[in-house]
């Protein structure tokens, strides 16, 4: 691995360094996405561990849950069944999303203005869902919906996740894009199938890849981020690949680090024939 990453960093000395700082600020973007993804994300996962070990009794009122990040920290709400919709249990972690410092509070109460929208959304996905036959759906998985405001932008990420082990879902996932009064504009999917990755387990420092075809993105994409930095320790990969037609992404799973090679200086460096390629 060592190997691979000091051809790579001699190659990048002889590449163009405004192409490669160009590439470097998309990394930065899609990184950031990704990252907000994943730790909105699991602030749900963690919520709902607090939710299913301390407070089952509540589980038969709950309607739904989504969560969103706040200055140093985020929560994750559940929301009862009946309308209008009520907070029934808050959950906030601080940075670092430890299960044991997060604090609950059971006190009944409206949505916040910022709960209002992500509430609104995330309803509005869902009856998409069973309206729209661009999502698709797959035994052993359940879509995982995401209402997220970033940037400004209001937007809902449904991401396909497994409910078998042994398994990483990438892919059949979707965006869906909402203007001010959270009416839906548009409605994306991100990749055009879904891509298993099965577990390997006693591996050490393993390498995964998927490639991007077609409309998919040419680079990695936020979704793929999120997933990858949920499952990477589990699944003890030391790197994972997102090859297109013209750019190949590199995922560093131990530094949490991203980068973007054209595809012409990737094929140039694999002469090595210690990294992978696309066959």
């Amino acid at each position: 691995m060592n190997k691979v990453l000091a051809t790579i960093l001699y190659c990048l000395c002889t590449l163009s360094l405004q192409a490669q700082s160009d590439l470097q600020a998309i990394a930065s973007e899609i990184f950031a996405e990704g990252n907000t993804l994943y730790r909105t994300d699991i602030a749900s996962w963690k919520g709902t561990d607090i939710l299913m070990s301390r407070y089952n009794s509540l589980r038969q009122r709950i309607g739904g849950y989504f969560s969103y990040l706040k200055e140093g920290g985020s929560v994750c709400v559940f929301y009862n069944k009946e309308e209008p919709s009520r907070v029934l249990l808050t959950i906030s972690f601080d940075a670092t999303q430890d299960v044991a410092s997060a604090t609950v509070s059971t006190d009944e109460r409206p949505f916040n203005s910022l709960e209002l929208d992500l509430y609104a959304m995330g309803k509005k996905a869902r009856e998409e869902m069973t309206r729209d036959t661009i999502f698709e759906f797959y035994k052993g998985s359940n879509p995982n919906i995401i209402p997220l405001i970033y940037k400004g932008q209001k937007k809902v990420y449904i991401i396909t996740g497994p409910t078998e082990g042994n398994i990483v879902l990438l892919g059949n996932d979707y965006l869906l894009t909402f203007g001010r009064d959270n009416e839906l504009v548009a409605t994306k999917k991100i990749h055009r199938n879904l891509i298993p990755i099965q577990s390997k387990e006693g591996d050490s420092a393993t390498i995964s890849m998927h490639s991007h075809t077609g409309e998919t993105s040419k680079f990695i994409t936020p979704t793929d981020i999120c997933t990858i930095l949920e499952y990477q320790k589990a699944e003890r990969w030391g790197q994972h690949y997102v090859i297109s037609a013209d750019y190949v992404s590199i995922w560093d799973c131990k530094t949490d680090k991203l980068l973007i090679l054209t595809r012409k200086a990737w094929e140039r460096i694999a002469k090595d024939d210690s990294i992978p390629t696309e066959k």
